[in-house]
């Protein structure tokens, strides 16, 4: 019990421990693979062990990750019936990364946790021990995914099949091995960004008219954001007396002129926005000119009407007259 607070206050120090290494949950994923040699405690009886083993380690909030592993390897029983006997300790670890170098390549590794030691083929009745284990490590990254990690291993075991039931066994082991990192780099987390894309970047539409425009979102490596997991997505019009829209990008033309569309989402606390321009074409027009021609006699008037309508005989407003020769007639509303 004693050894058991002494890990866990070196720990609980560890943590008061500012760092850059700060991480959130799953950023960081590792794999790896390691030789062990074990020196077992002589209270168990056994021959040391050479084996090899796999782990796995993710990043769980700043400096605090998780890591388990397992590993097998042979040994032999030094008494009584001299059995062989196969060693498979697993476990689960807490671990606390603080970086020693400013590029974080070199990093310090202390993690505490649970070990289930199993000596499979033992003769006595039990093969499983539950126990305490520490770990503290150097861990070495290159520029990308792959790393080196070298740790000492310290196992704290009670050991009742081969001694007093108060007895205890402690089992130490260093090992070393290659990482690989599954998601995020050995040295470094893979900052994220992601972008929102409208398409086309611009169009034509005529009023009255509905054109759908389509919503897009990537990673920073391109990879596809099902849009029904940006956060918060929605859609804006410059100017909705020209053109509106909704929050799946479509756009409904509603009078003469030009607009920006923009629209904007969040993912993982990021924003980002993208626009496209929306242009309404002034519609198609006549101009009736009634009669189309006239005569008079000097001082007498003559009166002409004028209108102007859209394609849907939408009246288009008051016509401005004009007389290209005001000496021979002038010209005021018509008459």
């Amino acid at each position: 019990m004693k050894n058991k607070l002494v890990g866990l206050s070196l720990l609980a120090a560890v943590a008061a421990v500012p760092t850059a290494h700060a991480q959130g949950l799953g950023e960081r994923i590792e794999i790896g693979a390691f030789g062990q040699f074990t020196r077992l405690d002589d209270k168990i009886k056994m021959d040391n062990v050479a084996a090899v083993g796999g782990m796995f380690t993710a990043s769980v909030y700043k400096w605090f990750g998780v890591q388990g592993d397992v590993q097998i390897g042979s040994t032999k029983a030094t008494r009584t019936p001299f059995e062989d006997i196969t060693y498979r300790p697993a476990r689960i670890l807490g671990t606390f990364t603080l970086p020693l170098t400013s590029s974080k390549k070199a990093a310090l590794v202390l993690g505490a946790g649970y070990v289930n030691s199993i000596y499979d083929g033992r003769s006595t009745a039990n093969e499983f021990e539950d126990g305490f284990s520490a770990l503290a490590g150097l861990k070495l990254c290159s520029s990308g995914k792959w790393g080196a990690r070298i740790d000492g291993i310290m196992d704290r075991n009670p050991s009742p099949n081969e001694q007093e039931l108060t007895g205890t066994s402690r089992n130490l082991g260093i090992r070393a091995g290659v990482t690989y990192a599954l998601r995020g780099g050995c040295a470094t987390v893979e900052k994220f960004d992601w972008a929102l894309k409208i398409d086309p970047a611009s169009a034509t539409v005529n009023r009255g008219a509905d054109r759908q425009f389509a919503l897009s979102a990537a990673d920073a490596k391109g990879k596809m954001i099902q849009l029904r997991n940006v956060k918060d997505l929605a859609c804006t019009s410059s100017d909705a007396s020209v053109a509106t829209v909704d929050n799946t990008g479509k756009v409904t033309a509603v009078k003469y002129g030009t607009a920006t569309i923009t629209c904007t989402g969040t993912q993982k606390k990021l924003q980002r926005s993208a626009s496209a321009t929306v242009t309404v074409p002034p519609p198609a027009w006549t101009l009736t000119l009634t009669p189309k021609s006239g005569s008079t006699d000097v001082s007498k008037t003559l009166g002409f009407t004028a209108k102007a309508v859209d394609a849907d005989n939408v009246d288009l407003g008051a016509i401005t007259w004009s007389s290209a020769n005001a000496s021979i007639a002038s010209v005021n509303n018509g008459t």
